[in-house]
């Protein structure tokens, strides 16, 4: 898994991409550890809320601060 996301995120530069997105589940550990592996950084976290009894959720994505530990923690 690694080996391709580190291949997509090279094809994306060479298309002139700036940033490229992933998103994992945080208890998805093997996941998160071949991010890792690929280079990429937790930057965001997801957060849902559910509204109501109903199926309606909120989504709210927020940026870890810049000295968050998450940020470069190893996994």
């Amino acid at each position: 898994m690694s080996a391709a996301m580190a291949l997509i995120a090279g094809r994306a530069a060479g298309i002139g991409a700036r940033h490229v997105l992933t998103v994992v589940g945080l208890d998805d550990i093997a996941s998160l550890k071949g991010c890792r592996r690929a280079g990429f950084d937790p930057l965001l976290l997801h957060r849902a809320t559910r509204i109501g009894p109903g199926t309606l959720r909120r989504d709210r994505f927020e940026e870890l601060p810049e000295g968050d530990p998450r940020r470069t923690a190893r996994i």
